[in-house]
C-alpha cells in the first residue's frame, strides 16, 4: 500500500514514515499542500494521511479541493489533528475525510485505521486472494 503523508512538522513526518515502513507500507512524506498535489500527479497513492493544521491551505480545504478531481476522489483520507474530536471530526468528514485521529496519534489506532482501507486497494485485494488460495 502506498501512503502519502501530508504533515508540516518535520519530526512528525519522519516518525510516521519510519512507523509505516516498519509495518510494511510504502510512504512518501511531504510538508505542504503544493508538494502533496505534485506527488499525487506523479504517482499512485492508495491513502493519504494528513494533518489538518497545515499552514496556508489547511487540511479541510485541501480535502475539499482534492475530492473535486475525479482521479483523486476515491483516495481515502485519514485526518489527524491536535484539536479535540468533538470540534473537528464532523467538519473533516463533511469535507471528505474518511477517518479521523486525534494527536498524539496512538500507533495501534493508526495501524488499525489504515488496515480498514487496505482491502479497498487493488494490492490489498490481490493479497486477500493469495491468502485465500494458501488456505
Amino acid at each position: 500500500m502506498n501512503i502519502l503523508i501530508l504533515e508540516d512538522e518535520e519530526v512528525s513526518r519522519q516518525l510516521l514514515e519510519i512507523l509505516l515502513t516498519r509495518h510494511g507500507y510504502r510512504s512518501k512524506a511531504v510538508g505542504s499542500v503544493l508538494q502533496a498535489f505534485e506527488h499525487l500527479r506523479k504517482g499512485l497513492y492508495d491513502l493519504i494521511l494528513m494533518d489538518l493544521g497545515l499552514p496556508g491551505l489547511d487540511g479541510i480545504s485541501f480535502t475539499r479541493k482534492l475530492k473535486k478531481y475525479p482521479e483523486f476522489r476515491d483516495i481515502p483520507v485519514i485526518a489527524m489533528t491536535g484539536t479535540p474530536r468533538e470540534f473537528m471530526e464532523a467538519t473533516a468528514v463533511r469535507a471528505g475525510c474518511d477517518a479521523f485521529l486525534e494527536k498524539p496519534v496512538d500507533t495501534d489506532a493508526l495501524l488499525k485505521t489504515i488496515s480498514t482501507f487496505e482491502s479497498m486497494t487493488v494490492e490489498g485485494q490481490m493479497e486477500q486472494k493469495t491468502d485465500a488460495l494458501k488456505k
